[in-house]
């Protein structure tokens, strides 16, 4: 037993040992000075940036720089491993200064909101196809879209750093790729992708990645060694990620996903015939004059099935769950209410938006539901819209810590400084 810990021990010492040797990705952390970075982002250093100032200083819309004084003033206690704190940095997006003896000095660094988003295409027809199916045989590519170009262009920056990752789950649910075979049996990588542009292809004959390659990518008619398909008929779940110095861990949001991650976006496989197997995945409407397909579960099993699916991350069968719930009792609120956040968190806006009507229209002080559709308009930018379902959740529960927290998010988009100050202070009441 001494010997086994003290092996253990060795191991744990080695590892961080390494860890002190060879920092992971310290290269993308140095940011020059008039540089950009992102909230989120953990251990930066911005000695360069901020010179021998110890305050930034930052003026909201509508603050003129050289009249007034700053909206907002931080010291810097440590600038070599600096935090972009979403608690204080959210909302303050934008240019920040050296502040030194109450006066502005010059340009430090800008902030800004990190976005990502991910189209799906298929290159043999140079045609979007998210959401949508594309014919095995054809080459399958992706468009990251996001305003975090500049990452890879940071002074220190090698390859083995960049922090872009497409997640691709496969048919069965299970199993997630870190590379998808291209031509001649070519290992097209899904990790540490070199993002650099607003609009990038993930394959391309075009050294700036400006469209997608035609005879490249995702060869979806990939055999094995044996002869048999690779990639089975089916749908696929693909999402990209950015975890640029620990920005995805760090920025969360009140239902425990990342904001440094697109929504999650399919496509199916199917073959020339158009055929489509059998799976959980491919779901259809709603239909209340359905019987549910297995009598004997009722819609309280069906509930408690999609809860414990949701849970686990398993969003698509927790919709499948839901449904029957609802087509074995229309009138079970928590599943129409639990439907739209599944739905909310697979990005399919618009659907959320109606399961959480269903649910408001059985019960107008649902507060809950409320939420679930002031996110789901926040998400698709329909800004007054959210604000009035927050402010419905308010009214019904004055201290919902979430419903402030949102309604200082809608009134920062809406560029409504002042009452997100005052929302943000009524936040700050819950602390």
């Amino acid at each position: 037993m001494i010997k086994m810990k003290s092996i253990y021990f060795l191991v744990i010492f080695f590892i961080l040992h390494s860890l002190l040797i060879f920092p992971v990705s310290a290269a993308i952390n140095k940011i020059p000075a008039g540089g950009q970075f992102f909230i989120g982002e953990s251990d930066l250093d911005i000695t360069s940036a901020i010179g021998d100032s110890y305050q930034i200083a930052w003026w909201g819309a509508g603050s003129d720089s050289k009249y007034d004084q700053p909206d907002d003033i931080q010291t810097v206690s440590n600038p070599n491993s600096f935090f972009v704190d979403p608690d204080i940095f959210k909302g303050k997006i934008g240019n920040w200064y050296q502040w030194d003896n109450n006066a502005k000095v010059v340009l430090a660094f800008n902030i800004q909101e990190p976005e990502l988003d991910i189209e799906i295409w298929d290159g043999t027809l140079n045609k979007e196809i998210t959401n949508g199916e594309i014919l095995i045989g054809n080459f399958g590519n992706f468009l990251i879209i996001t305003n975090m170009g500049n990452i890879v262009s940071r002074p220190g920056y090698y390859p083995g750093d960049a922090p872009f990752k497409i997640k691709v789950l496969g048919e069965d649910g299970t199993r997630y790729y870190d590379f998808l075979i291209g031509t001649g049996s070519e290992e097209n990588s899904l990790i540490n992708l070199a993002v650099n542009r607003n609009s990038w292809y993930w394959v391309s004959p075009d050294i700036n990645h400006n469209f997608p390659a035609s005879v490249d990518g995702w060869n979806t008619a990939a055999l094995n060694n044996l002869g048999e398909p690779i990639y089975e008929l089916g749908f696929y779940t693909v999402w990209v990620e950015c975890n640029a110095n620990g920005m995805k861990d760090n920025y969360q949001d009140p239902f425990g996903g990342a904001y440094p991650e697109s929504t999650i976006k399919s496509v199916t496989l199917v073959s020339s015939n158009n055929e489509k197997p059998l799976s959980s995945s491919n779901l259809v409407d709603i239909d209340l004059n359905e019987k549910p397909k297995i009598d004997s579960i009722n819609a309280e099993s069906w509930y408690k099935k999609g809860k414990e699916l949701s849970d686990s991350g398993y969003y698509e069968d927790a919709v499948e769950s839901y449904k029957n719930a609802i087509i074995a009792d229309p009138k079970l609120l928590k599943s129409w209410s639990d439907l739209g956040y599944v739905l909310l968190r697979l990005g399919r806006y618009e659907e959320a938006i109606n399961a959480c009507d269903q649910a408001i229209q059985l019960k107008p002080d649902y507060d809950f539901a409320w939420m679930i559709k002031g996110y789901n308009l926040f998400e698709l930018k329909r800004y007054e819209e959210a604000l009035n379902a927050c402010d419905k959740v308010i009214r019904i529960e004055p201290d919902d810590e979430f419903a402030w927290s949102l309604k200082v998010d809608i009134l920062d988009a809406m560029g409504n400084s002042k009452e997100a100050d005052i929302a943000r202070e009524k936040v700050n009441e819950f602390e």
